[in-house]
């Protein structure tokens, strides 16, 4: 189920995020239409989101103690699916921080 939720007025966009880490920006002005699925974006619950001023750039954190940087420019002109090689590798849609527990 989905747990969080972000509107990036910006872009007229809200980003969900579930239980399983997956991302997904959905159109407003559509009403249902989602335009990206970041399906290996983070391998647990996301527990929060945040955008940069112009609406360019996603983060999202995770409970697997990571953050993803989202590019909303890249990410809303490409199909949905997995935009992630599975292996939590970056691409040119976003990157992933390495775990951060012991930093903290």
């Amino acid at each position: 189920p989905i747990n969080r939720t972000f509107a990036i007025h910006q872009k007229n966009l809200i980003a969900s995020g579930d239980d399983e880490g997956v991302v997904k920006l959905w159109d407003v002005r559509s009403g249902s239409s989602c335009v990206a699925s970041f399906e290996n974006a983070q391998s647990d619950f996301i527990s929060g989101f945040a955008c940069n001023d112009d609406g360019s750039t996603l983060l999202s954190s995770s409970g697997d103690c990571t953050l993803c940087a989202f590019d909303l420019r890249a990410a809303t002109t490409q199909n949905t699916g997995d935009h992630s090689d599975g292996m939590g590798q970056s691409n040119s849609l976003f990157r992933r921080s390495d775990d951060q527990e012991d930093e903290l």
